[in-house]
């Protein structure tokens, strides 16, 4: 496991990575079955994303269709993040990686946090 994994619930990752890697938008039903989560488990990380600013939900007609925000200020470094911790886990740089991504997630979940807060009290 990796210290991201460690850090950073796996399930999350599953979900930016399933849309990562499909390239287009997914209904609900889609995408957790692609990221091997239950329905329950994706609408948690989907809203969870969603106040990270990481992806989108458009609703077409009764369905929900989500994608990644390609427009965020770190949806590159994610991408190469993700990219880079599937090919080189194991590998000291695959570990010096994870420390960085750590990092970043952890910035945008507090972001995210502070954007609420601030929501919040208004």
């Amino acid at each position: 496991m990796s210290i991201l994994e460690a850090i950073y619930p796996r399930s999350r990752l599953a979900v930016v990575d399933s849309l990562l890697k499909q390239h287009r938008p997914m209904a609900l039903r889609q995408l957790a079955k692609i990221s091997r989560l239950s329905l329950r488990a994706t609408q948690v990380n989907i809203e969870a994303l969603e106040k990270m600013g990481l992806i989108l939900s458009t609703k077409l007609g009764n369905k929900l269709q989500i994608s990644l925000n390609e427009s965020h200020a770190l949806f590159e470094e994610i991408q190469d993040i993700l990219r880079v911790l599937e090919h080189s886990e194991l590998s000291e740089k695959g570990k010096d990686l994870s420390i960085k991504a750590t990092k970043v997630l952890k910035f945008i979940d507090e972001g995210a946090a502070l954007v609420a807060r601030a929501k919040s009290s208004k």
